[in-house]
């Protein structure tokens, strides 16, 4: 399975078997996440791999702590994606735990905890089909203003599986042939807010590792006229073109 397929097929494990991770594996997951992919480099965080005690519902957990600057939300649920799908890659089961309360709400240095991951060894299956797992289509997340190309098909697959706190999937997409624009809905209170940001992360992390994976060619930067323009319950946050020679639309 490429990585792609395990994007579009992973499934939440909520059920994790009685039993610790090696150390050396443990160490292998400490050294990804000194040089795990940034979304925005600018942003200071911290990973924590540490063990579950007694009570908790899983053996390990990963916390991301982060600097309060704009952007860390998106920054820390991209990181983390990363490092989860670095976890799934080695066979493990992971769960997205928002801000658990497993975790400090702040570190030693007193960045603030945006998310937690729990993960170990699955007792139950780690995969699954995509028309199992419980998302919008296409059609309800996307405008189409023309037919999209096979890569810019497989960013937008990526968006449409990515996890998101309360299954909310708050992305929303406007399609060309061979480019899409990425918008993300408003939310009406902070917490929500908050956690769209982190969402909003985790699905630009797949389209990354789809781009990466699927040799597809892509360039994303905002564009001014979307980015100047209002809008009534969206907003905007990339466009992604799929590119040869670089040039962005």
């Amino acid at each position: 399975m490429d990585l792609y397929e395990a994007i579009i097929k992973r499934k939440t494990v909520r059920k994790f078997e009685d039993r610790i991770l090696p150390k050396e594996v443990i160490g292998d997951i400490v050294a990804y996440a000194d040089t795990v992919e940034r979304l925005y480099d600018n942003i200071d965080i911290n990973i924590e791999v540490v063990a579950g005690s007694k009570k908790a519902k899983a053996p390990h957990y990963i916390t991301i702590y982060s600097e309060e600057k704009e952007g860390y939300g998106e920054n820390a649920g991209y990181v983390m994606q990363y490092m989860v799908m670095y976890l799934v890659s080695m066979g493990l089961g992971c769960c997205y735990q928002g801000s658990s309360g497993y975790a400090a709400k702040r570190d030693a240095k007193g960045r603030k905890k945006v998310i937690v991951v729990a993960f170990g060894y699955a007792d139950e299956e780690c995969f699954r089909e995509s028309i199992e797992a419980s998302r919008h289509t296409q059609q309800d997340i996307c405008t189409f203003k023309d037919t999209p190309n096979v890569n810019i098909d497989k960013l937008i697959e990526a968006v449409r599986m990515a996890p998101s706190s309360f299954n909310s999937q708050p992305w929303r997409m406007l399609v060309y042939k061979d480019s899409l624009h990425l918008f993300m809905k408003k939310a009406h209170l902070p917490v929500t807010a908050h956690y769209n940001h982190i969402n909003i992360g985790i699905a630009r992390a797949n389209i990354d590792m789809t781009a990466d994976s699927q040799w597809i060619d892509i360039v994303s930067k905002q564009i001014p006229s979307f980015k100047d323009k209002k809008y009534n319950n969206l907003e905007y946050v990339i466009s992604i073109k799929n590119v040869i020679d670089n040039n962005m639309m």
